[in-house]
């Protein structure tokens, strides 16, 4: 899961900076949730006066919004005192279409959050900014001693690319332009894979289309394959409703097998052409079914991945009414997972049955972000045939030959040092900031969670607890964690407030390590489990019982692999409905 581009930067950037219009306003038809957040006070950062204006409800269907504010001066904080509430409340009027930012009326609002919060912004101050700089380095500096960890398993490489996929997709709005604003603002992250389906331009644009069906369009690689993602242009710009698609060649290559099993699914199903609707919802189904029934099985401890199930949420979506959004715990530190699960280098890419041996490619985190449109390698708008992915040995499939199985690496406090200097075109720049050439994602992710207010694991231990949840761990012993490994972490077990109030990414991260198998710990397991439960309960597709008895997730496979119970769908199933032969 590299979280590149947006999502590398600020998760909630990633919904607005690849999906929003052109222009100085931002609209303000999407309903509820929506957070004008001020991002001009660096690190240092202090909770000092921060105040939240909420709109009255509107009573007419459009949800009220939030506005928060972070001013530095109390002649500041009576400015915006006196026109804060107005501004939310021409937002969520009948009327309203833009709220106006940054020199248009508003200098101190620079951002859009559409994130829910499980906890108030209130967290006391965490580790200064020397601290969070000398942790990032420990993070990245030293390369990983080999796959595993002490023996651990892990998880298949392909999980990283499909973890990414889903959060980016949780993130994406689609702006409808009749309406002036976001389609589906009642539950904007609703798990729909609207990031799968359509196009940015006209399909007339195209580079090439080798395959296009029910609402995808799957483009030409470099070999006259259809094996990529739709492009246009001399430059390859990838078209897919979402940008981010193309944010790394994995990323790209996970997005291009979704779109061909959605294809194949249909196919096989026997929808016709005209039965785009049905097609979608026979995708929605299955992938859901992906997520539900192998994907969290790995991710989520047992006891927390059973009891979520069997008796509902307790701290993300609680209330059925309300419009859903991801938490921004989620999206910003507990699902941030993948930059620990992404490896340096891929061996082999490709297995030995899909390419002859002098053609074969071991791919690099560098290629990683090179053979995309912003990298630079794409073959004249085109991926070059060897950097194709086929997926299969990268999916814990039982048939991969011996020494041709992908593995991702641990989930845990080891990160891949070419994280250390990601280059800057993959960051959007905070208010004001001028960017290095490179930069550490450690440090970049630890900075966001200061700034965002997000709560410290310990913190979110204690919420969790209070919710009526019976904790199975204790919490991490974050002294001893880090006294433990002084070969990497040095003295940073002295710093008190490191230890008793650990950035809940960091957190995750330890709590991960510290399980004998490959899932998250019990907060960020609980948090990710929780906000899946949540999107898919609210798709129009959902598989999830809503009944209290019976049986928990409602799902039975209408696709044909001669593989797995009829109640399930694995990833190793959806690799195998899209290797099916065109027809």
């Amino acid at each position: 899961m590299l979280w590149i581009k947006c999502l590398i930067d600020a998760a909630i950037c990633g919904a607005l900076c690849e999906n929003r219009p052109t222009g100085g306003r931002m609209p303000g038809l999407h309903g509820g949730g929506v957070r004008y957040i001020s991002e001009d006070v660096k690190i240092p950062y202090v909770q000092k006066g921060q105040r939240i204006f909420n709109a009255a409800e509107p009573g007419d269907g459009i949800f009220p919004a939030q506005l928060k504010l972070q001013l530095e001066s109390d002649a500041a904080w009576r400015a915006r005192e006196a026109d804060g509430p107005a501004l939310l409340l021409d937002l969520s009027s009948p009327g309203a279409q833009a709220l106006p930012r940054d020199a248009e009326g508003a200098p101190d609002v620079d951002q859009v959050m559409f994130y829910q919060q499980i906890m108030p912004a209130i967290a006391p101050p965490g580790p200064t900014p020397g601290v969070l700089r000398r942790v990032a380095d420990r993070l990245t500096r030293s390369a990983r001693p080999g796959d595993l960890v002490s023996g651990k398993p892990v998880l298949p490489a392909a999980y990283t690319y499909f973890g990414q996929f889903l959060a980016h997709d949780l993130s994406h709005m689609t702006w409808n332009a009749t309406i002036n604003g976001w389609e589906n603002a009642q539950n904007l992250h609703a798990f729909d894979l609207g990031s799968l389906f359509g196009l940015r331009v006209a399909e007339t644009a195209l580079n090439s289309v080798a395959h296009a069906g029910h609402d995808t369009w799957i483009g030409l690689d470099s070999g006259s394959r259809a094996a990529d993602l739709p492009r246009s242009g001399a430059d390859g710009t990838a078209v897919c409703t979402d940008r981010r698609s193309d944010s790394n060649l994995g990323l790209a290559q996970m997005t291009v097998l979704l779109m061909r099993f959605h294809q194949r699914a249909a196919t096989q199903a026997g929808l016709s052409v005209t039965s785009t609707d049905q097609a979608k919802s026979l995708t929605r189904r299955h992938v859901q079914a992906v997520v539900l029934t192998d994907y969290l099985k790995r991710l989520i401890p047992d006891h927390v991945y059973n009891d979520v199930l069997d008796h509902g949420r307790k701290i993300v979506a609680t209330d059925a009414a309300a419009p859903f959004e991801i938490p921004i715990e989620f999206a910003a530190a507990c699902f941030r997972i993948g930059h620990s699960m992404v490896r340096s280098d891929y061996v082999p890419w490709l297995p030995d049955d899909v390419l002859p041996g002098f053609m074969k490619r071991d791919v690099s985190f560098e290629d990683l972000l090179d053979f995309t449109k912003d990298g630079g390698k794409l073959a004249g708008g085109h991926l070059p045939r060897n950097y194709v992915q086929v997926w299969r040995h990268m999916a814990g499939d039982p048939q991969t030959p011996a020494g041709e199985a992908v593995a991702a690496a641990c989930i845990d406090t080891w990160i891949a040092n070419d994280l250390s200097y990601v280059p800057r075109r993959f960051f959007e720049p905070r208010a004001n900031e001028n960017l290095p050439n490179s930069l550490n994602l450690a440090r970049r992710t630890l900075e966001l969670g200061v700034k965002l207010g997000l709560p410290s694991g310990q913190t979110l231990y204690d919420h969790i607890a209070g919710a009526g949840i019976a904790m199975a761990r204790i919490k991490a012993d974050v002294r001893t964690f880090l006294f433990d490994r002084q070969s990497r972490f040095g003295a940073l077990y002295t710093d008190t407030t490191l230890c008793t109030q650990t950035p809940l990414w960091l957190y995750s991260l330890i709590e991960a390590e510290l399980e004998p198998s490959p899932c998250l710990g019990e907060v960020a397991g609980r948090v990710v489990m929780e906000t899946f439960h949540a999107a898919i309960q609210r798709s129009g597709d959902s598989i999830l019982n809503p009944a209290p008895t019976g049986a928990r997730i409602l799902f039975s496979r209408e696709l044909n692999t001669q593989q797995g119970p009829q109640n399930e769908f694995s990833m190793a199933d959806l690799i195998a409905v899209a290797a099916m032969p065109d027809q």
